[in-house]
């Protein structure tokens, strides 16, 4: 019912013929390399335990193009996602895109098997034969600095003009694109995706910022998903860094961090919330990232902060 091709990123184009091949790549702002995701870094990082799977791999060089006899280009700095998949039935993407020049386009896409209904930030998609649920919401770009299109591939409409129509099957006919009204050089899409049974509404998801070392969070259920902006071979230092979730969040996940490192964690409590700090390097606390630099531990408000983490459950 879903797949997800990620963040495209423009290029200039300087190319005037438009039957060249990397014409509509640049145009579109896709990757120039069609490898899968094992081939967008020399060194992807993986990792996975009892209540999630998590993943980092770097874009960069798939969205530039060295060949001097088609318009070489190196204006995307940096492409990158991460992920946390929360078992059984949550997915939080970030991705990140920094351009070189100004004004290049930054989106993120999404296809679906059936047209989405959006309300706000939540997109949901009801497959007509189990009628399972799901449910896609954007929490960055914030609403007023985004623009979403949806369209039917082979629609003439935006980026589905001229795609393939579906035949039917499992083919993905529909493109969700969530996209920067005014492109900035550097952008992040934080998005959360939920698989629901008949009938079941979605899980309340909230935005999180993180000071300090720059992150960008979900809340979904009794669980927190953080990204630092900039990924952890780019943090020369890295500074204290905060932030507050309601005392219900129970399980903290920190993906960007340096891997196998010890960082300290500090839990208060704060009226109905909790205010945790992460440090580095640690005097108390101290619990490890794993091989691909996530930091998964369980909080109170209380205070007791312990490695690892508990089954993930919906709050409503």
């Amino acid at each position: 019912m879903f797949s997800n091709s990620g963040i495209t990123i423009g290029n200039p184009n300087n190319d005037t013929n438009k039957d060249d091949y990397y014409y509509p790549v640049a145009s579109q702002g896709a990757q120039y390399d069609y490898r899968g995701a094992d081939g967008f870094s020399t060194a992807p990082l993986f990792s996975s335990g009892s209540t999630y799977v998590h993943e980092y791999f770097d874009q960069t060089e798939e969205h530039n193009n060295k060949l001097r006899y088609h318009f070489p280009t190196s204006d995307v700095l940096h492409a990158s996602r991460s992920l946390v998949w929360l078992k059984p039935d949550i997915v939080v993407y970030y991705d990140r895109g920094i351009s070189r020049s100004p004004g290049m386009f930054k989106r993120d896409s999404f296809n679906f098997t059936a047209m989405p209904v959006v309300t706000g930030q939540v997109a949901k998609v009801v497959d007509s034969v189990t009628k399972q649920g799901t449910f896609l919401t954007s929490l960055l770009p914030l609403p007023q600095d985004s623009a979403v299109t949806i369209c039917a591939y082979g629609s003439s409409v935006g980026d589905c003009a001229g795609g393939d129509v579906s035949k039917g099957g499992d083919e993905s006919a529909f493109l969700y694109q969530v996209s920067y009204k005014a492109p900035p050089l550097a952008a992040d899409f934080l998005s959360v995706m939920e698989g629901a049974d008949p009938g079941r509404p979605e899980t309340p998801v909230s935005l999180v910022e993180a000071d300090g070392t720059p992150m960008d969070g979900a809340v979904v259920g009794n669980s927190i998903v953080l990204f630092t902006k900039t990924p952890w071979h780019a943090i020369r230092l890295f500074a204290p860094t905060s932030y507050a979730v309601p005392a219900s969040v129970l399980n903290h996940y920190i993906s960007g961090l340096q891997p196998d490192t010890m960082y300290g964690v500090e839990v208060r409590e704060a009226g109905d919330k909790i205010n945790v700090s992460v440090t580095k390097p640690c005097s108390a606390n101290c619990l490890p990232t794993d091989n691909a630099g996530l930091l998964a531990f369980t909080a109170t408000a209380a205070g007791k902060v312990t490695t690892g983490s508990a089954p993930y459950k919906a709050t409503r």
